[in-house]
């Protein structure tokens, strides 16, 4: 959650908010579909670690 933001405005200032939010969201859903398939505790860990960065 503090790494994420200043990644994603720099993906804004180059493509546009639009790309931005999108790949954002889209992160974001794997990184939660991924969790719901994990199998153990380093495996959640690694995907929240994702949904926090988007």
């Amino acid at each position: 959650m503090i790494f994420g933001p200043y990644c994603w405005a720099a993906v804004a200032e180059m493509k546009g908010r639009k790309v931005g939010l999108i790949a954002a969201l889209i992160l974001h859903a794997v990184g939660d579909i991924a969790a719901s398939l994990a199998s153990n505790y380093y495996g959640l860990l690694i995907t929240k670690f994702i949904v926090g960065f988007a």
